[in-house]
């Protein structure tokens, strides 16, 4: 029997949705295009706006769905390049003198995969997350790890602080009632929650977490995105073909009914 209160359940009917750049708006679409130099400005950003207003959306190759709970796993099931990748970060949280609080991994399939790890400060006024996400597209390859740091106010209002690449910043998937400060990518977190910790010394109670209260607002967090992503249209519903596409292509422990630790 399942016995981990943060699990995502096992659903037969669970709806699983893509991202798409020409779902973005088109002020998105440029700041992303700008960045490739002449070929974005000339080339890219017309083929992405002429899709857009056809409604032609690429292939997904990836997906995820609005979990109701977190998988954890056990450090030893980390591959080689995840365990590699979140060492240093790890490393700078003991030194801090964080709670580790779980490894799980979001319920993406397809192309795109990825670990988290959450961490508890000392102060229990924020948490972090450690992330390692890669993705595939053909055969172009990319990993990387993020740090970021967050803490709910009384009030409901939730900061984030987080170091960041440039193309990472979307501000218009940014849910109402969240505030995102991005930082240069490659920051130390001992920087990283320096800055946090500065946001929010001037706005008021700040709610004190423990180790429940930290996964549940990741999990609550993850769900407003993807309701907020959805309503504006920036998210589309994948098929069955598609979904079975991209289920064979997933690690097992990202589908709903996986075994939970």
């Amino acid at each position: 029997m399942n016995t981990n209160p943060y699990a995502t359940s096992d659903q037969s009917e669970t709806a699983y949705f893509t991202d798409d750049i020409t779902l973005l708006p088109l002020s998105a679409i440029w700041r992303i295009c700008r960045r490739l130099g002449l070929t974005g400005w000339v080339l890219v950003f017309p083929l992405f706006t002429v899709r857009k207003l056809l409604g032609w959306t690429y292939p997904a190759n990836h997906a995820t769905c609005r979990p109701d709970g977190l998988n954890f796993i056990a450090p030893h099931e980390l591959s080689a390049d995840e365990a590699s990748g979140l060492a240093n970060l790890e490393d700078a949280c003991r030194a801090l003198g964080m709670q580790p609080l779980g490894i799980f991994r979001p319920p993406w399939i397809g192309r795109k995969s990825g670990v988290f790890e959450l961490w508890l400060h000392p102060s229990r006024r924020l948490y972090c997350n450690l992330a390692y996400i890669s993705l595939s597209l053909g055969k172009f390859h990319k990993s990387k790890a993020i740090f970021a740091c967050h803490s709910k106010l009384a009030t409901g209002l939730e900061f984030h602080t987080s170091s960041m690449d440039p193309e990472d910043w979307i501000p218009e998937l940014i849910p109402p009632g969240h505030d995102l400060a991005p930082l240069p990518a490659g920051l130390a977190p001992a920087e990283v929650i320096e800055h946090h910790l500065a946001r929010i010394a001037d706005q008021g109670e700040v709610l004190e977490l423990d180790g429940d209260a930290a996964c549940r607002l990741i999990v609550e967090s993850t769900q407003r995105q993807i309701d907020f992503s959805w309503d504006r249209g920036f998210l589309r519903r994948i098929g069955e073909s598609e979904l079975a596409e991209l289920r064979s292509l997933s690690h097992p422990d990202t589908l709903p009914g996986s075994e939970s630790r």
